[in-house]
């Protein structure tokens, strides 16, 4: 009984390490289970930083082509308006130079109209005589006392004394 007094502290330790070890084994298995899934867990939370930097780069490019396209979109639209601007300068001026031009020959037109006008007397009496086969301003003229240059003032159509007269045309003579 001795030696099972003297092997039983020894049985007990053995029994009492092999328990200890079978929970340090257990202990280092979930550790090392733990360890896995936390590795686990860190490479998706990697790859998720990763996209999102991917995410990221792709909106910066995108941001950066939009601000480029802005840009030359606001250089066109600048360059039209600045056609523009020139466009409605020139037709300005033009508009300016066509009035000019028209206030010129409407006042020419008006001055040869009251210089016509002043020209012409006006006869408020007189007869009319239809031109005959032969005759001739001076006859005419002779025939009714007046001067032949009366009769040409009288009557637009005659431009001067030798403008030719034919027969059936209607004269209006002064009196």
């Amino acid at each position: 009984m001795k030696l099972f007094h003297r092997l039983l502290p020894l049985v007990l330790f053995a029994s009492s390490c092999t328990t200890m070890s079978s929970g340090r084994r257990a202990q280092s298995l979930r550790r090392d289970n733990e360890l896995e899934i936390l590795k686990t867990r860190v490479a998706k939370l990697e790859n998720r930083v990763n996209d999102i930097e991917a995410a990221r780069q792709r909106l910066y490019e995108e941001n950066d082509a939009l601000r480029a396209g802005i840009r030359r979109e606001n250089e066109s639209l600048r360059a039209d308006l600045e056609a523009l601007r020139k466009l409605i300068s020139a037709v300005e001026t033009a508009r300016a130079q066509d009035r000019k031009e028209i206030v010129e020959a409407l006042s020419k037109r008006m001055h040869e109209v009251l210089a016509r006008q002043q020209k012409t007397p006006v006869y408020q009496t007189g007869r009319e005589h239809t031109v005959q086969q032969g005759e001739t301003l001076s006859e005419i003229a002779r025939a009714y006392g007046v001067a032949v240059k009366t009769i040409v003032d009288a009557n637009k159509r005659l431009k001067t004394a030798n403008t030719i007269i034919v027969p059936g045309q209607k004269l209006f003579i002064p009196e």
